[in-house]
């Protein structure tokens, strides 16, 4: 008698009884990583190494809860309002907010460019605060910069 593999699964962690909140975080990562330019059902279930279905009602789950959304006409899916008020309560915790912005605003001024503010998560800068200027780089905030991964990263390290 053969047994039946299943595929393997990116987010397979070791059973805790939280695998679906596991594979929903992992989908609401991948979102969130994507950010503006939305992502496919397809895309996020191969990101996730989840099959379709799977993908589909945690998606469900987590656009019911308001953290994604789904566009009607390209069905793509993106950050929800939700994740929006959990992220601004993790940032809260810093209360860094009035200073950020002041400094971020003159040194935008002062350059002309765009100034972002970022916070170390891992081997990753995340934006956290940004004043974007016309006719250069656009940082949306989420954004993830690898670090070492250029100029600016290596000098944050530094």
């Amino acid at each position: 008698m053969t047994q039946s593999s299943s595929p393997p699964d990116a987010v397979a962690r070791p059973r805790t009884g939280s695998q679906a909140v596991e594979r929903a975080l992992a989908l609401l990562a991948q979102i969130a990583v994507v950010g503006r330019h939305g992502c496919p059902l397809g895309a996020l279930a191969d990101m996730t190494g989840l099959d379709k279905a799977t993908t589909r009602r945690l998606l469900l789950a987590l656009q019911r809860h308001g953290f994604i959304d789904q566009d009607d006409r390209t069905r793509l899916y993106f950050p929800g309002m939700e994740f929006f008020t959990v992220a601004a309560a993790a940032a809260n915790r810093m209360d860094l907010s009035e200073t950020r912005e002041i400094v971020l605003r003159r040194l935008s001024d002062e350059t002309g460019r765009s100034a972002a503010f970022f916070q170390r998560d891992g081997g990753d800068l995340v934006c956290i605060d940004v004043v974007n200027r016309g006719g250069g780089l656009r940082i949306d905030i989420g954004a993830r910069w690898p670090l070492a991964a250029d100029a600016f990263s290596v000098a944050v390290l530094a």
